[in-house]
């Protein structure tokens, strides 16, 4: 019965994150025309500049969670009026390319904070897997896709 009732709930909650996902989007596409991909970027780098200041301020009180959470929504909401402004603003009605872009401006946001969150990860990892040939593999990769723009079996016309 257990497994039940928790089934239920984590199933809720599911359900309640794709509700405010899909009405996001559609609250922003509905009003403004703009397939926006990129709200989790904001929202995570707001919640990591909100964590960081309250790192910075650390002295426990309720004014300095208040200042965090206030910095935290000041760069998220800053984030995202500059990439409307200087990316969003000039694909108005192209909707491929909105798409393309708010969610490349996703993934960019990841891999700028990754070295970030492996540096906080790195002294909790257990195992070494050893020596491998990854940096030659890539390497040889990278020479053939610069020698052959579409790869090795692609047509050259």
């Amino acid at each position: 019965m257990s497994t039940i009732v928790l089934l239920l709930i984590t199933g809720l909650g599911l359900g309640a994150l794709y509700f405010l996902v899909a009405s996001g989007l559609s609250l922003i596409y509905g009003l403004m025309g703009v397939l926006n991909f990129a709200h989790g970027s904001f929202l995570t780098i707001g919640a990591f500049m909100g964590w960081e200041a309250a790192r910075r301020l650390s002295d426990g009180s309720w004014w300095a969670l208040l200042a965090a959470m206030i910095t935290g929504a000041l760069v998220g909401a800053l984030a995202a009026a500059a990439t409307e402004y200087f990316l969003i603003r000039r694909l108005y009605n192209r909707h491929i390319e909105q798409v393309l872009v708010t969610v490349g401006l996703g993934s960019l946001s990841g891999a700028a904070l990754a070295p970030v969150l492996v540096a906080v990860l790195q002294p909790f990892a257990n195992f070494y897997l050893g020596g491998t040939g990854d940096l030659a593999v890539v390497l040889a990769l990278a020479a053939v896709l610069l020698i052959r723009p579409r790869g090795l079996l692609g047509s050259t016309t």
